[in-house]
């Protein structure tokens, strides 16, 4: 076999990145940023959630020195996006619940809200933080639990100490989390988002009349209902960005695959009595059969 002449590369650069060619990014000129299209769409990525400065990670013992409120303060601030699934979480447990009902909630509230986290990972979160504690069935705390070795007899006759069953852990609000319970006050901060956005208030109010229904409404009825509505082409809006305000602010919630208006969002819709909105669920219909009738009408056309 002949040696292969590799002298035609030797006038390669060593040095050369090719990632370091000219580009132009003018491009990108006049293209913001949306953030709340980012935090709309997209759940956090849980190891890039900015951490305040200068404090410690969670897992530090300086980070539980700290006070639980302020713990649990900062906690709900970084975790904008699941604020109403901790929320629901601290009140699941103001009675004191395994584990095993605490991920139930948790499976319930994630059907409709699809968390980048697991429910082992958002209790982890709000134990460090103070807003529950990790207790065993008498109150004990459960890191403080000690489980005795038993002593066992193997086959032969030979008596040997074996790891003891531990107690059943269970979780329970603490103080700083059920602060941030009673401070939570959704009625205060739906108005200030209609205060915001009072120019779509025809449209948080059609949602909210919509999902009033004894049976609910689906997402597809939704979108069918609000995409099409001149007040929301320019900027360009869709109805899962009012709904998930809604949703944030509790005035709807997802039930048995439907969304349906809470208590607080039929309050609402007495409030917005005065609000016109034209839309009529009867007249939508009838115009989705007529827009069906009419592509079924050109199935097969030759143009």
């Amino acid at each position: 076999m002949t040696e292969r002449d590799n002298a035609a590369f030797d006038s390669f650069e060593e040095d050369y990145d090719p990632l370091a060619d000219d580009f132009d990014s003018s491009i990108f000129d006049g293209i913001e940023e949306d953030d709340e299209a980012v935090t709309e769409f997209l759940m956090p990525d849980p190891t890039r959630i900015e951490a305040v400065e200068g404090t410690p990670s969670r897992q530090s013992d300086g980070y539980r020195q700290r006070p639980a409120e302020e713990r649990t303060a900062e906690l709900f601030t970084q975790m904008k996006p699941y604020r109403l699934m901790l929320l629901q979480l601290i009140r699941t447990c103001q009675q004191p619940r395994t584990t095993e009902e605490m991920l139930q909630q948790f499976r319930q509230l994630h059907a409709n809200f699809k968390s980048t986290y697991s429910g082992a990972n958002l209790l982890s979160m709000l134990e460090a933080a103070g807003a529950i504690d990790c207790i065993a069935e008498d109150g004990t705390p459960y890191a403080q639990v000690e489980v005795e070795p038993v002593v066992k007899t193997d086959e032969n006759g030979v008596e040997y100490l074996a790891p003891g069953e531990a107690p059943t852990m269970l979780w329970v609000a603490a103080e700083a989390g059920l602060a941030m319970v009673e401070a939570n006050n959704p009625q205060q901060r739906i108005q200030q988002l209609f205060a915001k956005e009072a120019a779509y208030l025809p449209i948080f109010k059609r949602i909210l009349r919509l999902a009033a229904a004894d049976e609910g409404v689906s997402m597809a009825q939704l979108s069918g209902a609000i995409d099409d509505d001149p007040l929301i082409q320019e900027p360009r809006y869709f109805s899962q960005h009012f709904l998930k305000n809604l949703e944030r602010h509790e005035a709807v919630a997802w039930q048995g695959n439907r969304w349906h208006t809470t208590p607080l969002g039929h309050q609402l819709l007495e409030e917005m009595a005065d609000v016109d909105d034209s839309y009529s669920p009867s007249e939508a219909a009838e115009q989705a059969r007529i827009r069906a009738i009419a592509a079924e009408s050109t199935m097969g056309a030759v143009w």
